[in-house]
């Protein structure tokens, strides 16, 4: 009898010497079968630990500091927070990706007033005024405003001075580039919040960090009085 062997992929194959159909045919389809699942499957493995998907990849930030409330986060990166006057992702930034999206959705505040973005590195926001910005906003029913903004020691993201508990009252999604590399830092966000009568409010920003440095994390937080709460996802665009 002919002896059997073990193929690539660890997967018995059956030997036999009869010159007849073969009972290890039989067999072997079986164990081509498994042997060709587990090439296929080892190869969806080495795509994944290799990082090269395509397209936006969550990014789970390495810690998360809260000031005054309470912070979690999921295995996929999702932080959620209630009660904060400030809330940071820590290490969420590096190399590996030029261009990121951050998704920032509020569902609680207690008080009126502006959501706003400070780079971080180290721990440590950057507060100088580093940030150059420009944008406009049009209320429903109202009319187009635009704005600039020189040497500021912040971004303004969204408004959120009038909201339902419970439910999502303000939502902005930013695309930031070259957070990690030691040039400036581009942030670019669309918004949709509540003025300070109610009135939905779509912003629409552009904003430019002058400084040349490297940052790892971001910090939101209101821009006045009162603390509020909600979701952070972080993206990074595998291109």
């Amino acid at each position: 009898m002919a002896t059997g062997s073990y193929d690539a992929n660890g997967i018995w194959n059956y030997g036999e010497d009869d010159n007849i159909a073969l009972f290890s045919d039989t067999l072997n389809k079986l164990a081509d079968s498994t042997s060709d699942a587990f090439t296929s499957d080892r190869s969806r493995l080495s795509t994944l630990e290799a990082g090269s998907l395509s397209g936006l990849i969550p990014v789970k930030p390495a810690t998360v500091t809260v000031a005054t409330g309470t912070a979690s986060v999921n295995t996929l990166g999702v932080v959620t927070f209630t009660g904060a006057t400030a809330i940071s992702l820590n290490n969420v930034f590096s190399l590996e990706y030029t261009h990121y999206k951050v998704m920032l959705r509020l569902d609680n505040s207690s008080a009126g007033n502006t959501a706003c973005l400070r780079m971080r590195t180290a721990g440590t926001d950057d507060s100088s005024a580093n940030y150059n910005r420009a944008g406009y906003y049009i209320n429903v029913g109202g009319s187009l405003t635009g704005w600039t903004a020189a040497s500021q020691t912040l971004l303004s993201v969204v408004n959120m001075d009038v909201f339902t508990s419970g439910t999502m009252f303000a939502f902005a999604e930013l695309t930031i580039a070259n957070p990690k590399m030691t040039t400036r830092t581009i942030v670019n966000s669309t918004a949709l919040g509540r003025d300070s009568i109610g009135a939905w409010q779509n912003t629409t920003s552009n904003a430019v960090n002058n400084a040349a440095t490297s940052y790892d994390g971001f910090t939101f937080f209101p821009n006045g009085a009162g603390t509020f709460g909600g979701t952070i996802q972080v993206f990074g665009y595998n291109d």
